[in-house]
């Protein structure tokens, strides 16, 4: 395992500064686009969806798109309950990215989510 004294320089290296465990907190508006967008997402709703994007990811989230995305998600979740965890952040120039663990009841699967944001709108959002 890596020490934090080769860690951390290297996440500088990187371009990437960590959050120590004691701040892992989500700022209220983080929060808010990332509860906007996973409802959106469940739901199939476009303008939801959009409602928290920028241009960019607005462009790029076609309603089809997001209806190919909502049924794989669909398909993962499978009628299961599940959380949304918050995990953590990593600084970025293009924007904060905070990831978020999703836990599916009953299952040894999770989903890692990916959320970049700038300006209080999300430039990025992944799904794995």
């Amino acid at each position: 395992m890596l020490s934090r004294q080769i860690l951390i320089p290297l996440l500088v290296l990187l371009g990437a500064v960590a959050t120590p465990a004691a701040e892992m907190v989500p700022d209220a508006a983080t929060v808010v686009v990332c509860e906007t967008l996973w409802d959106a997402t469940l739901s199939g709703d476009i303008e939801r969806f959009h409602s928290v994007c920028d241009d960019g990811m607005r462009d790029a989230i076609t309603p089809a798109v997001l209806a190919g995305v909502t049924a794989q998600v669909q398909t993962s979740l499978a009628g299961k309950r599940h959380r949304v965890e918050y995990q953590g952040f990593v600084a970025k120039p293009a924007g904060l990215v905070s990831l978020w663990r999703v836990a599916i009841a009953g299952t040894e699967e999770d989903l890692l989510l990916t959320l970049t944001t700038q300006g209080g709108l999300c430039t990025g959002f992944f799904i794995k």
